[in-house]
């Protein structure tokens, strides 16, 4: 006598995993720090990434200004991970677990996700972007009718509450500092960041962004701004390439956030059935790649 129903304890394996990369996504870093593009071949072409121009006074006939001559391209990478029963316990559903066992496995793709993008933010002192140089440079080469360099790539004071707030205050006005390559400046308005930190500064940054008295002074600096935080154990592991009170500051107010997340195919559960072995066999599987946006809308605070 069958004890269970097989094809119902596939859709429930199926309706876990589901479930369980929607929970995670509910509190994933992709939907704050990053901007999803589609991607319909195995490497995409970035020329667009460079500013857009500005509208200036008509003077009779029409200006066209050219896209910018950089050149940036991302390469998709599969990832995969397997999940292996005995085609016994399958059918007599010894495994009560199974689905619980689907949900985590669910789980874990966007927990993937958010470690890529820590990756990205980490490795941005030496991994390229749009321009050729560093995402986080002390030197963007001046281009266009740009007159100097630009530095995105920051010294920081220190991680106590007087420290973080000078640095993120320095933060903003770097940004607000930025210049296209055709002269103008680079941001109209600035007003959504978030800021991406270790945990170990978890007080001292929080009391700087929300308190409303530090120091028995009033806090308002930072008044007209939605500033929110997200910390990263990614950031404090050892031997992980950054220093464990370093910080990055982040715009997310623009179509084009600092990271860009390029899904060629998202990810998918399928099914495989190994008779020979008596073994069922799922698979996950997805092809994609972390990338930068452009520069002036990041800074690392290195401290």
């Amino acid at each position: 006598m069958q004890t269970s129903n097989p094809t119902l304890l596939e859709a429930g394996v199926r309706g876990n995993f589901l479930r369980g990369v929607s929970d995670g996504m509910d509190g994933s870093f992709l939907s704050r720090i990053a901007t999803v593009i589609p991607s319909n071949k195995k490497t995409e072409e970035y020329a667009w990434i460079g500013e857009s121009p500005a509208m200036s006074l008509w003077k009779g006939t029409a200006r066209y200004d050219a896209m910018t001559d950089t050149k940036y391209s991302l390469t998709n990478a599969k990832y995969q991970a397997g999940l292996v029963v005995d085609e016994d316990d399958w059918e007599d559903d010894q495994l009560g677990a199974l689905p619980l066992r689907a949900q985590q496995l669910g789980a874990g793709v966007p927990a993937h996700i958010d470690d890529r993008l820590m990756e990205a933010l980490i490795t941005g002192t030496t991994n390229t972007g749009h321009d050729g140089a560093a995402f986080f440079a002390n030197s963007h080469t001046a281009r266009g009718q740009q007159s100097s360099a630009q530095d995105n790539l920051l010294a920081g004071n220190g991680t106590t509450t007087a420290n973080f707030l000078t640095d993120i205050t320095s933060s903003i006005s770097t940004m607000m500092g930025f210049v296209k390559e055709n002269g103008q400046k680079f941001h109209g308005r600035l007003r959504d960041f978030v800021i991406v930190a270790p945990p170990a500064v978890f007080g001292n940054l929080e009391e700087a962004v929300r308190a409303t008295i530090v120091s028995n002074t009033s806090n308002v600096r930072f008044s007209g701004f939605n500033i929110s935080t997200l910390y990263a154990p990614e950031l404090s592991v050892t031997g992980s390439s950054t220093d464990a009170n370093d910080w990055y500051m982040l715009h997310v107010g623009s179509p084009l956030r600092p990271l860009i997340w390029q899904e060629r195919k998202a990810v998918g559960l399928d099914r495989i059935d190994d008779a020979e072995n008596g073994q069922i066999k799922f698979i996950i599987k997805g092809r994609h790649v972390e990338g930068y946006g452009h520069f002036a809308n990041a800074t690392k605070m290195v401290n």
